[in-house]
Parts: structure tokens; sequence; C-alpha cells
């Protein structure tokens, strides 16, 4: 999840019982027979994370940035003041309402993530050359998370984004997480272990073939960003899907990557294949936060 709250701060515990003390910031204590840490996550630069910068224009205001396109899940022309070498970023542009739209120039992905200012450079320079001019005192949005978790354990169980939950290829975490949430708490009311109930081994196995599509990213020439959404988006829905939303789909995983790296060119295919072997070698354990 994007919140990076703190719910606790870390103390040892006060007996030999099973029961664990805990102090809160505001230095008043409590007793649990287990600590669920859903934090979040704050920046860090040995993480990968996603950066964005975003105006909520009027409706009439956003029209030109649009086009005749009712929104944009990946704009990535370069009339956003970039060159074929550079980090590439992409409009991301929603309705927010009748009345509301949502501009946003975003960093997908990046080990550090393109500076909020950059893509707030990079944001002005396609409006200007789509004829938009916005005003002043427009919503602001400023993104950056990172999108994986962090390799340190937490004291206590781990969950959300600081378990692990965040998809690195979207930022989403909040619907994987909830749908977790049962398996977690039958695990804790019946005195399981939750980690195995939040990892069972199809969803380590989908987290490390995602770390494998990660490293593709991360890896990933800017020239050749463009194409390889190209042939993502052309797959089928469903196998599109079953990478996307489903944390336990092991084999739908497999089936999409397989057919995304048959149906890719040569160049990115060589980028899949380095992204796979990197993975090996790092070896990175799947909630390693937790």
């Amino acid at each position: 999840m994007r919140s990076n709250a703190n719910v606790w701060t870390p103390a040892s515990s006060r007996s030999a019982t099973p029961s664990i003390w805990k102090s809160l910031r505001d230095g008043s204590e409590i007793l649990a027979a287990q600590v669920v840490d859903a934090r979040g996550l704050r920046p860090d630069p040995t993480l990968a994370e996603q950066t964005a910068f975003g105006l909520v224009l009027p409706t009439a205001a956003a029209d030109p940035a649009l086009g005749s396109a009712s929104c944009w899940f990946m704009d990535w022309r370069r009339d956003n003041g970039t060159a074929p070498g550079d980090p590439p970023s992409f409009l991301y542009a929603v309705p927010l309402s009748d009345d509301a739209v949502l501009v946003e120039e975003t960093c997908l992905v990046g080990r550090p993530g393109l500076p909020v200012d950059e893509l707030r450079r990079r944001l002005d320079t396609r409006l200007a050359n789509r004829g938009v001019d916005p005003a002043a005192n427009l919503r602001v949005e400023r993104v950056r998370f990172p999108v994986q978790a962090e390799r340190s354990r937490s004291e206590g169980f781990a969950f959300g984004a600081r378990a692990g939950l965040t998809h690195p290829a979207t930022g989403y975490s909040v619907a994987a997480s909830l749908e977790a949430v049962d398996d977690v708490v039958r695990a804790l009311v019946s005195g399981r272990d939750p980690a195995k109930a939040l990892w069972p081994w199809n969803a380590g196995l989908v987290h490390s073939l995602r770390e494998v599509g990660l490293s593709a990213l991360l890896q990933l020439d800017p020239a050749h960003a463009a194409r390889f959404f190209d042939a993502f988006f052309a797959l089928p829905v469903e196998r599109q899907r079953a990478y996307l939303s489903r944390r336990t789909d092991a084999s739908g995983t497999m089936r999409t990557m397989w057919e995304l790296f048959r149906t890719s060119d040569p160049a990115i295919r060589r980028t899949l294949v380095r992204a796979g072997v990197r993975r090996v070698s790092l070896g990175r354990d799947p909630g390693s936060a937790g």
C-alpha cells in the first residue's frame, strides 16, 4: 500500500510470554499476542521505485492533451522534450469526474526513479506542445514509492507493501493485500504461521517471476520501452490479467511471460534473457521483508 505512516515504533519484548509489548510514538504502550507491520515503505535508493508528477485539469482544458481519446493509460510519445536515449516516461491521463481529468507524467520504474521535478518539467513541456496552458492554482499529485519490499525483516509479521505485495510492474498493492487478509487472519487466530498463509508456494513462484519482469524493465533500453509494452498489450486480455492481477497463478504467469518472449523482437528477447539470468544470480526471496 502507498501509505508510509508509522503504526508503531519497534521495541524489544518486555517478557518471556507470547505477548509482545510495543511502544507507540506518543509514549503509550500496548500488549499484543502478534504485531502486524503494515506501515508501507519509505523511499530507499536500493529499491526500485515508481515516480510521477500530475495535475488535475478541468475537462475542457485537458481536451487538447487527450486528443480524440477519452483517456491514456500509457502515452509514450516524445513531445515531453526527451530524446530517444533519455530514460522514458509516459503520460497517464484519466477522468476523475465529468469536470476533472488527471494528467500525470509517470516513470513506471527506476532505481532510482526519475526525479519528480524532472517529471514536472516533462509534463509542462508535453502540455505546452499540445496547446494546454494550465492555471497556477491546480491540484497537484506527487508520487514516489518503492515497488519492492526491503530485504531487512520487520519485527513482527509484515503485511501489505512492506511484505512485498506491491506488483513491481504496476505499483498496485491494495487489492492483493485485501485478497490475502482472510487467509492471514485465519492463520493468526488458529496459531499457524501467518507467513505461510501469505506466501504459499505458488505465490512465492509468481513473486520470483515478477522479479524477473522487474529486472527486465530496469535493463530495458529506453528506445525499446514503447515496443515492449506494445508487445505486452498485444497479448490476449486473459494473458495480461494473469500477469498483472493473479498473485497465485503461477502457470498463467509463466504462460504470459513465454508468450511475450515468443512474440517480442530479438533485442527485447535478449533483455528478457539477461533479466532471467540476473534473477537467478541474485536469488532474491519472496516476501523478504517478512
